[in-house]
């Protein structure tokens, strides 16, 4: 049988005991004459099947006296009007509140029950009955997203870096090499100085010359150490500059550099 034709069968069996509970003490009337007005007036109102305004005099009459039986006739107007939710939650607290009759506590129960039955059947039918899919994630969030279980983790890298031009270990190092590099070339060249200087002040021939021999070589390997100082000092700076793809303004530079017995002469236009 299904659950409608039940309740539409207990709601007969209930209009039947009715006389039959005449006498039941959990179905008293109120005390209090204006709550009894109240609960006169919506008992008219169910008899002639206007249930919402017969709620409205049942709950006006409850918060003048709060006897159980205006909780039992609050859940019969709500199970009349198919809201089984409100319906329950008075019938429950009508069981709460006194302890009716074994027939009438039958009665509730059954109610109960099936008004329970059809909620579920509701909520089981109730659209969408399908599993709520995944949403689809964009590919630039799916690089962070968590590994699936069993997966060795993955570290998802950006391109970019990080923006900041100080974090750029690359061009520092650049920029270190040739600073390194310029202290090793300017010993070379201030040593080939003092030599060439020391081969002026000596007498002998052989040894002036290989004073000065020793100086060209010098001089030589720090022009050349000079100049890849240079430039590495330039790349890294450069470097550092454009670190993480922020355009800087940039300049023209021409270097020029000239080697000799006595040292070296740089010279660099911007």
């Amino acid at each position: 049988m299904r659950p409608r034709f039940v309740l539409a069968a207990l709601a007969v069996l209930a209009v039947l005991a009715s006389v039959a509970w005449a006498g039941e003490p959990a179905l008293a009337g109120p005390k209090d004459p204006a709550a009894q007005e109240r609960f006169s007036r919506g008992n008219r109102l169910y008899r002639i099947r206007k249930f919402e305004e017969a709620i409205a005099e049942y709950q006006a009459g409850a918060v003048l006296e709060l006897a159980p039986v205006f909780d039992y006739n609050l859940g019969q107007c709500y199970r009349q009007l198919g809201k089984y939710a409100d319906a329950i939650w008075h019938y429950e607290r009508f069981l709460k509140n006194v302890s009716p009759g074994s027939e009438l506590h039958a009665l509730v129960t059954g109610f109960l029950q099936q008004m329970r039955g059809e909620l579920e059947r509701r909520a089981m039918t109730q659209p969408p009955t399908d599993a709520a899919s995944e949403p689809e994630v964009p590919s630039r969030a799916r690089r962070h997203s968590a590994p699936a279980p069993g997966t060795e983790p993955s570290l998802a890298i950006d391109g970019r870096g990080d923006a900041r031009w100080y974090s750029d270990s690359i061009g520092w190092g650049l920029a270190g090499s040739g600073v390194i590099g310029g202290g090793v070339a300017a010993y070379l060249l201030v040593s080939a100085s003092e030599l060439y200087e020391s081969g002026d002040r000596t007498l002998d021939e052989e040894r002036r010359r290989e004073l000065r021999d020793t100086s060209h070589t010098r001089t030589i390997a720090g022009v050349a150490i000079g100049i890849g100082s240079v430039g590495l000092i330039a790349i890294g700076v450069i470097k550092l500059a454009h670190h993480g793809g922020r355009a800087t303004p940039t300049s023209a530079a021409a270097w020029r550099i000239g080697a000799g017995y006595r040292g070296a002469v740089v010279i660099c236009r911007f």
